[in-house]
């Protein structure tokens, strides 16, 4: 099932508006079934606002790292609700 999520993403000083992820689409039991973010999809211009930003030196990688523990924290949440919904109707 696909999880949409859309929050403000702050690294240091710098907060990126909307942001919007999603998950359920890509990967969902592939290859790196156990790594952070796995599933997941974020919106390609803020990863590369993350990158231009380190890069030009307004971040850190550590703070655009950080600035994406609330997109990591819902895919956590998304995926223990699918693991659940998984085994009920395993169950069934």
């Amino acid at each position: 099932m696909p999880w949409l999520n859309r929050a403000d993403l702050t690294a240091g000083e710098v907060t990126i508006p909307d942001a919007q992820w999603s998950a359920g689409v890509l990967y969902d039991h592939g290859p790196r079934k156990d790594a952070p973010g796995r599933g997941g999809a974020i919106e390609l211009p803020v990863v590369l606002e993350l990158l231009d930003r380190i890069d030009s030196g307004q971040i850190t990688p550590a703070q655009a790292r950080h600035a994406l523990h609330p997109v990591l924290a819902d895919l956590t949440h998304y995926h223990r609700e699918m693991d659940g919904l998984e085994a009920m109707m395993n169950a069934n």
